[in-house]
């Protein structure tokens, strides 16, 4: 899928004013972004949900998708109300994922997207 697409399908994600973990599944399998192997690109484990999510600010496209499927597949930390976890650290990660593909961000030979700084 194109960047201007995915780009639109992020958009109108966030212009909802409910999320739900569902629609983020629904978001990754459509536009081909779903990782199967998302635990190849944690850093922790056993997987610590918060400490990976700590990553998003500086995380590329690929993280970020790797981290929303995270998301979706793990279980929420018990202190942690479900809907409210995921619903908003679902909308940080798609925040992320928007500013990666709207500013300045290019597309590589590997069709990974990194911002014109160089991250990749």
């Amino acid at each position: 899928m194109r960047k201007s697409e995915k780009l639109k399908k992020i958009q109108l994600l966030l212009n909802q004013k409910n999320l739900y973990e569902d629609q983020y599944e629904r978001l990754l399998a459509a536009t081909g972004d779903w990782k199967s192997n998302y635990t190849d690109y944690l850093i922790t484990e056993p997987i610590d949900l918060v400490e990976e999510l700590k990553r998003v600010p500086e995380a590329d496209y690929e993280l970020c998708t790797a981290l929303l499927t995270m998301l979706v597949k793990e279980e929420i930390p018990e202190n942690a109300s479900d809907k409210t976890f995921v619903d908003h650290k679902g909308l940080l990660i798609l925040e992320r994922m928007n500013e990666i593909l709207s500013v300045g961000a290019r597309e590589d030979e590997s069709g990974r997207y990194g911002l014109s700084c160089g991250i990749k």
